[in-house]
């Protein structure tokens, strides 16, 4: 029985060596990696990003924008033009105002300067009218003999009204020459210019005063120039 088995040898056995104990909070975190997933049909089933989307609302707001831009500028012209026309309207109106106005001053500032052309020319006529008197009284005569020619009848009573100078003049020249009707009484007026002189009879008059004739002259000289020009 002996010579059937073989006496039993034990082996040395390599004791494995204990690797040492590796904490888990200090282990790397790189040390565990996902496992790839393979073939899974999910993969193929989720769709693509839509990265269309934005672009497309961009340009929504874009265009968005514009018209609102568009429409305040069209209401922004539409606004300053109404408010420029009620600005121009009211300038207009008070240009007109000014005009009619600056044509009232210029009418009365005509109208003034007219009389005092007037006015001038009256006193150098009748500087001019006294002068020729001194230098010949008969001048006085010849006034009254044509004033008193204009009356409609000269029949009856005259009453001959002269500047106090003009009505000595006369009766200084009816003492040396022609005497004077019977009918004419002489009377003397300080308001009458020299030259001049009011003819009455008992149903009517005649004005022959300087003043008054040299005014109607000139406003009349004046009105042919203004017509003319």
């Amino acid at each position: 029985m002996t010579a059937g088995f073989q006496q039993f040898i034990p082996r040395d056995v390599e004791t494995p060596v204990a690797e040492p104990a590796v904490d888990q909070a200090t282990r790397p975190a790189n040390s565990w990696q996902l496992p790839e997933m393979r073939g899974g049909a999910s993969n193929r089933s989720r769709p693509a990003p839509a990265t269309d989307a934005p672009a497309e609302l961009a340009d929504e707001v874009v265009d968005e924008l514009a018209t609102l831009r568009e429409q305040a500028r069209q209401e922004g012209f539409a606004k300053g033009e109404a408010e420029a026309r009620t600005l121009l309207a009211e300038q207009s109106q008070q240009l007109q105002l000014a005009m009619a106005a600056l044509r009232e001053a210029q009418a009365w500032l005509e109208g003034e300067v007219q009389k005092e052309v007037i006015l001038l020319a009256q006193e150098l006529a009748q500087a001019l009218i006294v002068k020729e008197i001194d230098a010949d009284p008969e001048i006085v005569t010849l006034a009254v003999e044509r004033a008193v020619a204009m009356l409609p009848s000269a029949e009856g009573h005259i009453q001959l009204q002269l500047h106090p100078a003009d009505a000595q003049l006369l009766r200084d020249h009816a003492a040396v020459a022609e005497p004077l009707a019977a009918a004419w009484d002489i009377s003397e007026d300080a308001d009458i210019r020299r030259g001049g002189c009011v003819i009455k009879s008992r149903t009517s008059q005649v004005d022959q005063r300087t003043d008054k004739r040299l005014r109607a002259l000139l406003e009349q000289v004046l009105i042919d120039e203004s017509g003319q020009n």
